[in-house]
């Protein structure tokens, strides 16, 4: 067995149409928290690419923290998510990693 000091979620923002994000997950049971703001009515695209952390899970939260997009297993590149935001406010991509996963993933936030 191995013991890990976790580091807090890996921080982040995305704006729609911005620049990419790559999150980098370094310790085992470290996950990320990528949030961006959207409004009521928006389409959104998330795409993925450069996935290195090959077994890993990730959500997408309501502004009340509930779930809009439930856990959807994430093990490769090129995955795209398209979802309709049903409140104005900011949104969290939870990124989890399982087991002893590591590495990092670039994500992408476009209008849909």
């Amino acid at each position: 067995m191995t013991l890990y000091e976790v580091p807090p979620d890996v921080p982040g923002t995305l704006v729609s149409g911005g620049p990419s994000l790559t999150a980098n997950i370094t310790t085992p049971g470290q996950n990320a928290r990528i949030t961006f703001d959207g409004r009521a009515g928006q389409r959104i695209n998330l795409q993925f690419s450069g996935v290195t952390v090959l077994f890993s899970y990730f959500s997408i939260l309501r502004p009340d923290g509930s779930p809009l997009v439930s856990q959807t297993f994430l093990f490769t590149s090129g995955r795209t998510v398209t979802a309709d935001l049903p409140a104005d406010g900011t949104y969290a991509i939870v990124i989890d990693p399982q087991s002893s996963e590591t590495g990092s993933m670039t994500l992408s936030l476009t209008p849909g």
